[in-house]
């Protein structure tokens, strides 16, 4: 069973299962006009691939003008760094960590050295949005 609705112009398809009376996907939500989960099998954006070895302890950002990514993936190499936002970053990775984020605004990350003078570095790759 499929659920077409109208977005942009285009018609989707959505797979759809009947729970009673409600009409939900196959992980169980619910479907409506207003609130359509689309799948993955269309193409998403170009591959976006950085890096960065830091070079003092201010924080760092890989970009500047709003960047999407979906499904990003960051590699921490050689020192370990701490990750937050524009004002704090708090959140400690290690070296060689490996960190996996859905939907993500990279001009929005920011990456500082978890102990000064230690530089780390810092690989991403995603799909643009």
């Amino acid at each position: 069973m499929t659920h077409n609705t109208n977005i942009l112009g285009r018609t989707l398809s959505v797979q759809k299962i009947l729970v009673g009376d409600n009409e939900v996907t196959p992980d169980g939500e619910s479907i409506d006009d207003n609130n359509i989960m689309l799948n993955s099998s269309r193409f998403g954006g170009a591959i976006y691939e950085n890096e960065h070895t830091m070079t003092d302890d201010s924080p760092y950002r890989f970009e500047v003008t709003p960047t999407k990514l979906r499904g990003a993936v960051i590699l921490i190499s050689d020192n370990g760094v701490l990750i937050g936002d524009a004002s704090n970053q708090r959140y400690p990775k290690s070296s060689n960590s490996v960190i996996s984020i859905g939907d993500v605004d990279l001009s929005t990350m920011y990456f500082k050295n978890a102990s000064p003078g230690n530089n780390a570095k810092i690989n991403i790759l995603g799909v643009r949005l």
